[in-house]
C-alpha cells in the first residue's frame, strides 16, 4: 500500500517563475524547499517504462543515475542568469551524497527481492529523500520543485496519493522570448509558444480532474504582489499567512521584485511572432487575463 504523505509539487513551463516561486515559499518558518530533482523523472521512467528492462538492468541504471546525479551535492548544474538572485540558490538540495547512496542501495536491494512492490518502494524511496532533506533544513514540511514533472502529472498522482500541484503560468511571449536563451529549450519563438501551451494543457488537464489540489500561480501576481500571492499560496497550504514577513525578510536580504520583467515582449516581437501569438494563443490569452496587445 502506497502512503498519502502530501507531496505539494511546484512546477511549469520553464522561465515561468518556478524558481522564485519555491524559493520565496521556502521562507516560510514551516517549509523547506528543496530543487532542483529531476532524477525523480527519470527513476520513474526507468521503473514504470510500457517495456521495462529486466530488474537487474533497472537497478543497475538506477545505480548509476544516482551516483552521477549526487557527484557534486551540495551543489548541481543550472543555467540561471546573473540577475536571477534567490535567497536559497539556483538550487537547494541539503542531503548528502553519502546519504543518496546508502538510500539508494537500500531502494535498489528491495527491488531485486522476489516480486518487489515497485510503486511503493519508489514512493517510500523519493519521500525519504525529501523528509531528510526538510529534517537537515529545520523544517517540518517540505515543498518540491522540478518543472518537468507537467507532462507526468497522472502518473505522479497515482505513485503519491497526497500529490498537489502549484502550477506557475507567465505570459506565453514572455517564456517564448526567455526560453530562446537557455540551452534546454525550444530554439524558435512558435516552438517556445506550443511548449508553453502543452503545459498548459497539462494543467489544466489535472485541475479537471483534481481540482482540490491544484493552484494556478501567476508570475506577475508574485512579482507585483508578493505578499497577497504569498498569503494566497500559503492559505491553500493550510499554513500560516506570513506573506508580510517573508517579503520583509527578502527585501531585507536584497531580492528585488523586479517589474522589468513582466511583459518584457511589448514592441519587441516581430509581425510575424505577433501573428502566431493571435493565431495560436487568442483563448488563452483571454482566459489569464494578458493582454492581446
Amino acid at each position: 500500500m502506497i502512503e498519502s504523505e502530501s507531496f505539494i509539487a511546484i512546477a511549469g513551463c520553464g522561465r515561468s517563475g518556478t524558481t522564485l516561486a519555491v524559493d520565496l515559499i521556502g521562507c516560510h518558518p514551516e517549509i523547506s524547499p528543496v530543487y532542483e530533482t529531476d532524477f525523480v523523472i527519470t527513476v520513474a521512467g526507468i521503473l514504470f517504462a510500457e517495456t521495462p528492462a529486466p530488474m537487474a538492468e533497472q537497478v543497475a541504471q538506477i545505480t548509476a543515475l544516482m551516483s552521477k546525479w549526487s557527484e557534486n551535492l551540495p551543489k548541481r548544474p543550472h543555467n540561471k542568469r546573473d540577475y536571477e538572485k534567490y535567497l536559497h540558490g539556483p538550487h537547494y538540495i541539503v542531503f548528502s551524497r553519502d546519504f543518496v547512496l546508502a538510500t539508494t542501495v537500500q531502494f535498489t536491494q528491495a527491488l531485486m527481492q522476489p516480486n518487489p512492490n515497485t510503486a511503493a518502494l519508489f514512493h517510500h524511496f523519493v519521500m525519504t529523500l525529501f523528509r531528510e532533506h526538510a529534517r537537515q533544513d529545520h523544517k517540518p514540511k517540505w515543498v518540491n520543485k522540478t518543472p518537468t514533472y507537467m507532462f507526468s502529472l497522472p502518473a505522479f498522482k497515482i505513485l503519491f496519493p497526497g500529490f498537489r500541484l502549484i502550477h506557475c503560468i507567465r505570459d506565453p511571449r514572455d517564456v517564448a522570448r526567455s526560453i530562446l536563451a537557455v540551452p534546454w529549450g525550444p530554439k524558435t519563438f512558435a516552438e517556445g509558444l506550443d511548449y508553453w501551451l502543452r503545459n498548459i494543457h497539462c494543467g489544466q488537464a489535472f485541475q479537471q480532474q483534481y481540482p482540490d489540489d491544484y493552484l494556478e500561480v501567476h508570475y506577475e501576481n508574485i512579482i507585483r504582489s508578493p505578499q497577497r500571492e504569498l498569503d494566497r499560496i500559503f492559505a491553500w497550504l493550510g499554513e500560516s499567512e506570513v506573506g508580510d514577513t517573508v517579503v520583509a525578510e527578502c527585501l531585507a536580504r536584497g531580492l528585488i521584485f523586479d517589474d522589468t520583467h513582466v511583459a518584457k515582449w511589448r514592441g519587441k516581437l516581430s509581425a510575424e511572432e505577433t501573428a502566431l501569438v493571435s493565431a495560436k494563443l487568442q483563448p488563452q490569452l483571454r482566459a489569464f487575463d494578458y493582454p492581446l496587445e
